[in-house]
């Protein structure tokens, strides 16, 4: 048997949905911090041998090359780990599997929490 959904169902289900679109909105204003590029040495070496990195802005944890900064979309819940290139100042996100794939914000892999691009990067 088949059981009907209620007036009350469908109130619950347009709550939870004004839940979501809000914190869609609330994402999509917040401004996050930025990442910042840090020169870094490597351990026991020269000191012209040094290297940049990504610095999460939360933890001071150097950003890892492969995966370290994280595009969102909210949409579907879908994640896509980035490819940072310090040198040329981007991140590359492969959105090859997700033709309608709209990111709304980033965020570490570290922490998890909402960054912004350093100031002069752009998504790739």
């Amino acid at each position: 048997m088949t059981r009907i959904l209620t007036d009350s169902d469908r109130a619950e289900a347009k709550r939870i949905r004004g839940l979501i679109d809000a914190a869609k909105s609330a994402i999509s204003d917040y401004k996050a911090p930025a990442l910042t590029v840090a020169t870094r040495q490597e351990p026991d070496s020269t000191p012209d041998d040094t290297y940049l990195a990504l610095v999460c802005p939360w933890c001071g944890d150097d950003l890892d090359q492969d995966g370290g900064v994280v595009s969102v979309d909210m949409s579907d819940e879908r994640w896509t780990y980035g490819q940072t290139d310090v040198d040329d100042q981007c991140v590359a996100f492969d959105y090859a599997s997700h033709a309608d794939y709209h990111g709304i914000f980033y965020q570490t892999a570290c922490c998890e929490l909402p960054v912004d691009l350093p100031e002069g990067w752009d998504e790739n």
